[in-house]
């Protein structure tokens, strides 16, 4: 058969190898992975738009929403604004879902890299707090979205009429632990990547250091947001736009790490059907071989065995 390269791709304990150039409907299925990972992306941060570009006009014509009260929530409080921003918001909880899980497999995927580096026993402890602030972000993430959804639900009504009414108090828990959990997930996955880049000896790229900015800022504005509360809320208000929109373009910077990895991450959930399915089964000349030992991503060199 000649020489053939081979790509290993590896989880914990074992790990195979497939051939470099996949057959083209395994192609194409890494296509359609690729789009549909960066559609899902642009689907979670854009979303959110569509909904304030709905809410806020209808509940400014209502009085709700004011020049000293624009806080996100109080778009979605009152009126038809309600059941439409719940309904968009919801929808934007789906897409985020899938974004975090997505972004659990990558670091993953990172994580089996590093390990092929030089002087991996080295750096043993850097990559196994990077998995384990992998899972740290998993969680945090999850928790996040729901407090979001339950602050929504138990929104704090019209002060015209009620004014604070009695789930105010709920309303501000779950928004407290919410916008907490958004800000520090974000402050996560960048320990994670530094700990990935040291132990790959990976020179850190820009967009690393906008990512730390972007965290950075989202944490002062969480404070300044609760701080400002009782005194400004004006200038509460726009922290939470703004902890929004730094959410939103960090998520932006991801696009080429959903572009690389979402094809990969397809093909492992291919090879880890039952034997005879998956993409590529029917190929005669593919090769499975399993190994047992650490995770590990390499390129490796088939010597013409079958000559």
């Amino acid at each position: 058969m000649g020489d053939q390269r081979y790509i290993i791709h590896s989880g914990r304990q074992s790990f195979m190898t497939a051939p470099l150039l996949p057959d083209k409907e395994e192609r194409v299925a890494g296509s359609y992975a690729r789009t549909f990972g960066q559609l899902i992306l642009f689907a979670a941060y854009f979303t959110p738009m569509i909904s304030i570009a709905i809410t806020y006009p209808l509940s400014i014509k209502n009085g709700r929403v004011t020049e000293n009260d624009f806080f996100v929530s109080s778009a979605m409080d009152v009126g038809i604004a309600r059941p439409i921003g719940s309904f968009i918001f919801g929808i934007d909880m789906l897409f985020l879902f899938w974004v975090v899980l997505i972004r659990f497999s990558i670091v993953r995927a990172e994580i089996a890299r590093a390990y092929t580096t030089a002087k991996v026993l080295e750096f043993t402890t850097s990559l196994n707090a990077a998995q384990t602030w992998n899972f740290v972000a998993l969680g945090t993430s999850f928790i996040s979205m729901c407090c979001m959804l339950g602050a929504l639900a138990f929104n704090v009504g019209d002060p015209r009429i009620d004014g604070k009414n009695g789930y105010f108090f709920i309303h501000i828990s779950f928004a407290f632990t919410g916008f907490f959990l958004m800000v520090f997930n974000l402050c996560i996955n960048n320990r994670i990547d530094s700990l990935v880049l040291s132990a790959s000896y990976a020179k850190p790229e820009y967009v690393h250091y906008f990512r730390w900015l972007l965290a950075t800022g989202g944490m002062f504005c969480f404070a300044g947001m609760f701080f400002f509360l009782s005194s400004s809320l004006p200038l509460s208000s726009s922290m939470e736009i703004a902890i929004f929109m730094q959410s939103a373009i960090y998520y932006v910077t991801w696009h080429s790490s959903f572009y690389k990895h979402c094809p990969w991450i397809w093909r492992q959930y291919e090879k880890s059907l039952a034997p005879g399915e998956g993409y590529g089964a029917n190929v005669s000349d593919q090769k499975y071989q399993i190994f047992e030992g650490a995770a590990s991503t390499h390129l490796m060199e088939d010597s013409d065995d079958d000559q």
